[in-house]
C-alpha cells in the first residue's frame, strides 16, 4: 500500500461519510417540515374548535337552539 492508495482510501471514506451525513440532513429537514405542517394543522384545528364552540355557546345562550 502506497501513500497515494492511503490518501485515495481516506478520500473515498470521507466522501461516503459526507454523503451519509447529507442524506441525514435532508431527512431531518423533511421531518422538520412535516412536523411544522402538522403543528400548524393542529393549531388551526384547535382554533376552529374554539371558534365553533364559542358560536355554539353563544347560540345556546341566546335561545337559538
Amino acid at each position: 500500500m502506497t501513500l497515494n492508495d492511503t490518501a485515495e482510501e481516506f478520500i473515498a471514506k470521507f466522501n461516503a461519510e459526507n454523503d451519509r451525513l447529507r442524506a441525514l440532513q435532508e431527512e431531518s429537514e423533511r421531518d422538520w417540515e412535516y412536523e411544522s405542517e402538522l403543528r400548524a394543522a393542529r393549531e388551526a384545528d384547535a382554533a376552529a374548535e374554539l371558534y365553533w364552540s364559542g358560536r355554539t355557546n353563544a347560540a345556546y345562550g341566546a335561545g337559538d337552539w
